[in-house]
């Protein structure tokens, strides 16, 4: 998978389940082995995925508006949404990728960050692409650094200071 977003080719499945009568008919077939297959495919260590984790992403599944509603999203979502946009966010942003995500590469982590204005990309080790789950405590604690610090800051250019 590409650049999430960045303008990434658009998983094939994705784009079935937009097709008028096939995309029904996949998103009818969804199971809870599909679903605990999906989540742990989402992480660096698939034996971090619990039953009950499963039964969480499985619950609105089970739903009978599902397949509908997700159609609905996969028909609004752009994968080239962020292109030639990021400039536009003004508020300090962290982006925060698991540096193991096997569905959208860490260049496009940093590629997000470079192009916001006020970013910092921080990896974490060890994690896939649910880094949010996968690595709670270490999320956690980057997020409340964050909150509490702000960005690293960039240090005063020194040649301007030693010329004073």
């Amino acid at each position: 998978m590409g650049e999430a977003g960045l303008g990434a080719r658009e998983p094939l499945l994705f784009r079935v389940a937009r097709w008028p009568v096939l995309g029904p008919a996949v998103l009818a077939l969804r199971g809870r082995g599909f679903t605990a297959r999906l989540l742990k495919a989402t992480y660096f260590d698939p034996s971090k995925v619990t039953q009950a984790d499963v039964d969480q992403y499985y619950a609105p599944v089970a739903q009978p508006g599902y397949g509908r509603a997700l159609r609905g999203v996969l028909q609004q979502f752009h994968f080239d949404g962020l292109d030639g946009r990021l400039d536009k966010i003004v508020a300090p942003t962290v982006v925060l990728w698991g540096e193991e995500d096997r569905w959208v590469p860490l260049r496009v982590g940093r590629a997000l960050a470079a192009g916001i204005t006020r970013s910092a990309f921080v990896s974490v080790p060890r994690a896939g692409h649910s880094v949010q789950e996968e690595a709670a405590d270490d999320v956690n604690h980057l997020v409340i650094r964050f909150l509490r610090d702000g960005l690293p800051r960039v240090p005063q250019d020194l040649a301007l200071a030693l010329a004073r």
